[in-house]
């Protein structure tokens, strides 16, 4: 098989033309019939493994209208390489690794369709698209399947761990999805609605309320969401697959609407389960780490570009775009049920009425959690807004005579509509999305990978283009964050592991106050601040004893004192907002802030006290560090202004402090050279 491989990778020049070259493609070709017919070594996992790799391999070196022109039967060809698939794809326990090359030449394929021209071809065109539609249903079948049997038998190996390999082989599915979209999306949208019906009615029988779940009821709900996580990360990666080109096909759109609905409504049930056990029923940290990676995708797909509010009195034909185009699949919704008799129907019926009311709240930033209840994206029908005809509002929809939708916006418009928010920007799905980050930073603590992912979304919203940060500030949800944002109200500060993402928190925070206008800029800035530069005031009004107290009970990897702690949090906190002030106005805005009260010395003060806490040192230093880094021009003052001076001191008392209580550290050449007498003594 390996000789196979390198035989079919010889280069063009090696032919003396196009007929011998077509001739050997023609051998190459048969040869593949041939041993997928008769299974001629695939017994073998090394010759299995490596048969991939040449399948893999074959459509790098020639184009595809070569293969249709040159295969004695292409449509056979496909077929054979399809069901070769559908076979290995069943087979996932034992071919993993090699599921990669499969789907290489699937993609491969694919993507040469477009170079194909002439009618002479449209029935080999024709036997490809039916083939990718069976691989592509074969790879997700058999990926939920994978998912029952590994949660009922432990010796498994489950797909999901090698994340590396999942991650590889989705961003190559997506390919697949989109070139046959309707029927995989229906497909996908008909699963999701089933699998999600049976988790609503097992998170809110009594067992899982009272968190004692039986045997049986475990399994199957390790299983349910293990299938949750590969629809939703399909979804995903289907969803972040949308192209803008010319090429971009009308109506697709709907469908990405109608499976980032099903995936609003997992979020929905998953903040129900966990608000209702008082966040002990959070759900597995996979599916977690599978919304948000929905979420990412999502946002850069539809809302990265803003787009106009419907006129108010639009007027249409009353039509509704959304789930009455994808058949029974959008019948079944997470807040209803065919069957009410079934025993947890009722619990459902609550649940539902629960998340509609928008009664997920609470203290601090609970509130946040009600808005995926307020914006439209609830279980059960949806009202959808009226599709508008209006052809002169569609001429000049911003009415500032900027002309029409690019087509981005007028497909986000589309996939708004089979989304349920038809009449409404963007604003409600982004609200959507900052509830579950702020529900994640409430419940996930001492999940490092879940709150890390969450932090990573709220920097993408907050980093947005085009004015998301903007609709982001105006959320009441937002401003509660902006108001609420210490350890006292997120708890996940308080752990070790939570308490080195202050800086990502603090810096996405902080971008979202920098994108105001200026003249709203100062007041929101202020009010952010307020609570660090009160740590700052505080540190700076302890006496050294107080410092060197603090100091030494932080050695030997102890916890360390109050002091201690106060000391790593505000310099990582004020970090995040450094990093974020890339503009003159932000980075004089904090720097006022800091030496308006002249409390700024402390920092040179703890470096001395702190000296031998390298952490504590070190935390300093890289704030000091960010702060005096003139990013972008950013630190720019008045010619009569000695805000400079006061810069320069202050970081040169830190440096001068650190370098009289560790002067081995500073000059480590001194100690030996004292005794010596030679010439680095003497230099």
């Amino acid at each position: 098989m390996r000789t196979l491989i390198l035989i079919a990778s010889v280069r063009r020049s090696l032919f003396r033309g196009d007929t011998e070259r077509a001739a050997f493609l023609g051998k190459i070709l048969r040869l593949i019939s041939d041993i997928l017919r008769q299974g001629t070594g695939l017994a073998s996992q090394e010759a299995y493994h490596e048969f991939c790799r040449l399948l893999g391999r074959l459509k790098a070196n020639y184009q595809l209208s070569e293969m249709m022109a040159t295969a004695e039967d292409w449509q056979e060809w496909v077929d054979l390489v399809a069901r070769f698939s559908e076979q290995s794809f069943e087979q996932w326990h034992v071919s993993g690794n090699s599921l990669q090359y499969i789907l290489s030449l699937w993609v491969r394929l694919v993507a040469a369709v477009p170079y194909v021209h002439g009618d002479a071809q449209a029935s080999e065109v024709l036997a490809l698209e039916n083939a990718v539609a069976r691989v592509t249903a074969a790879y997700v079948d058999s990926m939920l399947g994978s998912a029952v049997k590994v949660a009922g038998d432990a010796s498994l190996e489950d797909p999901l761990a090698e994340e590396d390999q999942v991650a590889e082989q989705l961003d190559r599915l997506s390919s697949l999805v989109r070139y046959q979209y309707q029927p995989i999306a229906t497909a996908l949208v008909m699963r999701f609605d089933a699998t999600l019906g049976r988790y609503q009615q097992l998170v809110a029988g009594p067992g899982a309320q009272a968190g004692s779940l039986a045997g049986a009821e475990v399994e199957a709900l390790e299983a349910l969401e293990g299938q949750l996580v590969w629809l939703c990360s399909l979804s995903g990666a289907a969803v972040g697959a949308q192209g803008w080109s010319g090429q971009t096909t009308e109506g697709h759109e709907v469908l990405d609407g109608n499976l980032a609905r099903r995936c609003f409504q997992l979020a929905q049930v998953v903040d129900y389960r966990l608000e209702s056990s008082g966040g002990a029923g959070r759900c597995g940290e996979r599916l977690e780490l599978a919304l948000l990676f929905f979420l990412s995708k999502f946002r850069r797909a539809y809302l990265s570009e803003p787009v106009p509010n419907t006129p108010p009195n639009g007027s249409g034909n009353g039509s509704r775009q959304g789930d009455d185009s994808m058949g029974d699949g959008g019948a079944h919704l997470a807040g209803t049920n065919r069957s009410r008799s079934e025993p947890n129907s009722a619990r459902v019926e609550q649940m539902g009425r629960s998340l509609a009311g928008g009664a997920i709240s609470g203290g601090g930033t609970r509130a946040a959690l009600s808005l995926a209840g307020r914006s439209g994206l609830l279980p059960g029908p949806l009202v959808l807004g009226t599709p508008v005809d209006d052809l002169s509002w569609e001429a000049d929809p911003r009415g500032d005579g900027t002309g029409p939708l690019t087509t981005k916006q007028r497909l986000t418009l589309g996939m708004l509509d089979a989304l349920g928010l038809f009449g409404a920007d963007q604003t409600l799905a982004l609200g959507s999305v900052l509830g579950r980050v702020i529900t994640n930073l409430r419940f996930w603590q001492g999940s490092e990978r879940v709150l890390d992912s969450t932090l990573s979304l709220f920097l993408e919203l907050a980093t947005g283009a085009s004015g998301s940060a903007e609709r982001l500030f105006g959320l009441e949800p937002c401003a509660q964050l902006l108001a609420n944002h210490s350890p006292s109200h997120l708890p996940f500060l308080r752990d070790e592991s939570g308490r080195r993402m202050r800086t990502k928190l603090h810096g996405a925070l902080a971008r979202l106050v920098f994108f105001q206008a200026p003249n709203e800029m100062e007041a929101a800035f202020e009010a952010f601040v307020a609570p660090i530069v009160q740590v700052v005031r505080d540190l700076s009004g302890l006496d050294p004893a107080a410092l060197a107290a603090a100091s030494s009970s932080g050695q030997s990897g102890s916890p360390g004192s109050p002091v201690r702690e106060a000391l790593l949090g505000v310099c990582r906190d004020l970090r995040g907002i450094a990093e974020a002030a890339n503009s003159k106005k932000a980075y004089l805005l904090l720097f006022d802030a800091l030496f308006r009260e002249g409390t700024f010395g402390i920092f040179a003060k703890c470096v001395g006290a702190f000296a031998s806490d390298p952490k504590a040192v070190n935390a300093v230093f890289k704030f000091l560090s960010e702060f005096a880094h003139n990013r972008a021009q950013r630190i720019s003052f008045k010619a009569h202004s000695a805000n400079g001076v006061l810069l320069f001191r202050e970081l040169a008392n830190a440096v001068a402090a650190f370098a009289a209580a560790n002067p081995h550290v500073v000059n480590p050449g001194a100690a030996n050279s004292c005794g010596s007498g030679g010439a680095a003594g003497g230099a």
